[in-house]
C-alpha cells in the first residue's frame, strides 16, 4: 500500500499535495474541505474529503503519480472523462484514460466512492472493450470479494491485466491523508475457499454430470453443462417443449426420461399436442418403448409423457451407474422415437388453426 510520506513539515501528503495544502489548505477542487475533530490516524468519511465522484476523479488524475507507485506501473494521464468508441448502439465516458509507459498500452480507469457494484465493474470491462485496453483499474472505498475473485480469475491469462484499488483518507494530526491500497492484481492473488455445494447436490451433479457430457457428444444435450439439481432439461426444438431426465418420488423414488409439453399458447393447445399423440400414435410408441406412462394432467397447464425406472440418488455408486447406463441409453432411443410424432402433432395443429373458419 502506497501512503504519502510525512514531511517535515508534518503534512501527510506528497510533495504535491503538500504545496497545495500550504495554498489552499480547507478546499479540493472548488469544494470546501471538512475537518472535524478527530483523533490521529482515524478514518475520515471519503466524501468529506471529495463531496463528489468527479472530485475524486480529478484529485486522482492530478496525482497519478500514486496510484502508478501503488499498482507498479507507470501511468500517463491522457483524459479524465474521456468518450470512448461512440457507436449506433452505444457511448461510455471513462473516468479516466491514460497510458502505460513501458508498453504504450490503453489504461482505462473507472472510480467509485462506495463500495464496487455489478455497474461499475460492468461498465469497466465496457470501456476496455471499446478502447482495446489491456489494462483496468478499478478504484473504490471497498472492492468486495466477488469482484476480486473476478479480478483474480481474468488475471490468469486471460490477456488483460485488471487491478482492484481500494481508496481511504485518514486524518493524521492537522491533516487529511490519502491513501490507495492495492488489493487486487496480477501479482496480488488472493486465497479463495474452494466452492463445495451441500452434499446433496454434489450427489446429483456427480451423477448427471457424466451424463450430459455423453448427450452433449451426441448433440442431445447443447451445453456441457449439469445442474447440482434433481433434473435436467434438453431442448426439443419447440418453445417451452422439453426432454427431461430426472429423480421423482419419495419411498418409490424414480429415474424418469420424459416430454414435458408446457408452452404458454392459448388454453388447449397443451392439451391438443398431447392428444394427437397419444391418440393416433400410442400404440406405436409402445411398440419401441417399454412401459410408457402418459399423463395428461387435466387440472394443469403441461401434459407430459415419459418412461421410468426404480432409483434413488442416495443409491449406491453401484446402483447407480447402473441408473445412468440405462439413462444413456433410453435417453437417445426415447428422442428418436418421440420426436417424429411431436414434430407432425404441432404441424397437424398449426395447419388446422391457418384453415379459414367456415
Amino acid at each position: 500500500m502506497f501512503t504519502s510520506p510525512t514531511t517535515k513539515s508534518g503534512t501527510a501528503f506528497d510533495a504535491a499535495s503538500e504545496c497545495w495544502m500550504r495554498c489552499c489548505p480547507n478546499t479540493i477542487g472548488d469544494h470546501k474541505m471538512t475537518t472535524p475533530e478527530h483523533n490521529e490516524s482515524e478514518p475520515v468519511p471519503v466524501r468529506e474529503v471529495w463531496p463528489s465522484e468527479a472530485d475524486f476523479t480529478t484529485w486522482l488524475a492530478e496525482n497519478m503519480d500514486l496510484l502508478s507507485r501503488e499498482i507498479g506501473l507507470k501511468l500517463n494521464l491522457i483524459q479524465e472523462e474521456a468518450w470512448l468508441a461512440p457507436s449506433s448502439d452505444w457511448q461510455g465516458r471513462v473516468d479516466i484514460l491514460a497510458r502505460e509507459d513501458g508498453s504504450g498500452d490503453y489504461v482505462v480507469i473507472e472510480n467509485q466512492m462506495e463500495e464496487s457494484d455489478n455497474d461499475h465493474f460492468a461498465g469497466l470491462l465496457n470501456y476496455a472493450s471499446h478502447s482495446g485496453s489491456r489494462i483496468l483499474i478499478l478504484v473504490a472505498s471497498r472492492i468486495g470479494d466477488c469482484y476480486r475473485r473476478t479480478m483474480d480469475w481474468l488475471n490468469e491469462g486471460n490477456g488483460v491485466r485488471i487491478y482492484g484499488v481500494e481508496m481511504s483518507a485518514w486524518h493524521n494530526g492537522n491533516s487529511i491523508e490519502p491513501r490507495l491500497e492495492l488489493v487486487a492484481g496480477p501479482n496480488k492473488p488472493s486465497e479463495w475457499p474452494e466452492f463445495e455445494y451441500p452434499p446433496d447436490k454434489q450427489r446429483y451433479l456427480d451423477f448427471f454430470r457424466p451424463l450430459v457430457t455423453e448427450l452433449c457428444l451426441q448433440g442431445i444435450a447443447e451445453r456441457n453443462i449439469a445442474r447440482p439439481v434433481n433434473d435436467q432439461a434438453f431442448p426439443s426444438g419447440f418453445t417451452d417443449i422439453d426432454y427431461h431426465v430426472g429423480f421423482w418420488g419419495g419411498s418409490n423414488s424414480v429415474l424418469s426420461i420424459y416430454l414435458w409439453i408446457a408452452t404458454w399458447e392459448p388454453p388447449g393447445h397443451n392439451k391438443a399436442v398431447f392428444d394427437a399423440i397419444h391418440n393416433r400414435r400410442k400404440s406405436d410408441i409402445e411398440s419401441q418403448l417399454a412401459e410408457v406412462w402418459w399423463d395428461r394432467m387435466d387440472n394443469q397447464r403441461m401434459s407430459i409423457i415419459g418412461i421410468s425406472t426404480p432409483g434413488s440418488i442416495g443409491d449406491s455408486e453401484e446402483k447407480l451407474g447402473k441408473i445412468r447406463a440405462w439413462a444413456s441409453e433410453n435417453i437417445p432411443k426415447f428422442k428418436v422415437v418421440m420426436q417424429p410424432y411431436l414434430e407432425q402433432a404441432i404441424s397437424e395443429l398449426q395447419s388446422d388453426a391457418q384453415e379459414p373458419t367456415p
